[in-house]
């Protein structure tokens, strides 16, 4: 295990906290945003130390343009696999600006959803690497 699965764990973790919380209050609402947050921020790094391993692709060094490369290298790929790599993470990056910056609630199935697909991509990464 590395940081990016621990990272991930830590995800779950905070939502399975929010889950046993009874009320919907704001420190509930900020245990969501953090957990949708990790998820993805794992999925971004999980993905590029693959990009990195199996493809010899060099990230970029500062700025944000890594987060619209890792998924543009993964949606521009020949393999369906990887296509639905960066069609998920492009999703998930979404729903973490949205927890990150709105202000209004975030669902808890919404934040649930994210992290469920966090864990498929971190599956499925595993299982490309392997092949």
């Amino acid at each position: 295990m590395d940081v990016w699965d621990y990272t991930l764990q830590l995800s779950r973790r905070l939502f399975n906290v929010c889950s046993k919380l009874s009320q919907d209050n704001d420190y509930k609402n900020a245990l969501l945003r953090s957990a949708v947050s990790r998820a993805y921020y794992a999925c971004y790094h999980r993905a590029w130390s693959y990009q990195s391993a199996c493809h010899q692709t060099q990230r970029p060094r500062t700025g944000g343009d890594g987060h619209a490369m890792i998924i543009d290298l993964f949606i521009a790929s020949r393999n369906t696999d990887e296509q639905y790599v960066g069609r998920t993470i492009r999703n998930l990056q979404r729903k973490r600006r949205h927890s990150d910056y709105e202000d209004t609630p975030l669902p808890e199935r919404q934040a649930e959803s994210v992290i469920n697909s966090a864990e498929e991509i971190f599956e499925k990464l595993l299982f490309l690497s392997s092949t």
